[in-house]
């Protein structure tokens, strides 16, 4: 039984029919952006003290299919992210 592969990126549509959950992300993310905010997407966010991420970092190597991605991002690189966003939507 062979899965289709898709890339999904910042220019992909969203799906719209999806959970209760993210129905209201997305609600709450339009309103940001209405609001001329800036809106980041975050996921997978780690850092070094024990959680459900921490088991990928210790082995180095993740066994996963080929085209499978494994996207994470720690704390420190989030608030560099968010402070940069501020800054950008500071000189708008």
């Amino acid at each position: 039984d062979e899965e289709q592969v898709v890339t999904v990126d910042e220019q992909s549509a969203v799906n719209r029919t999806g959970s209760v959950f993210s129905s209201k992300l997305l609600r709450a993310e339009e309103e940001v952006l209405g609001a001329g905010g800036t809106v980041l997407r975050l996921a997978g966010m780690y850092n070094l003290a024990p959680d459900r991420n921490s088991f990928f970092l210790k082995g180095g190597e993740v066994e996963r299919r080929g085209d499978s991605l494994l996207g994470l991002v720690g704390y420190d690189d989030v608030v560099r992210a968010m402070m940069m966003a501020i800054e950008k939507d500071r000189k708008s």
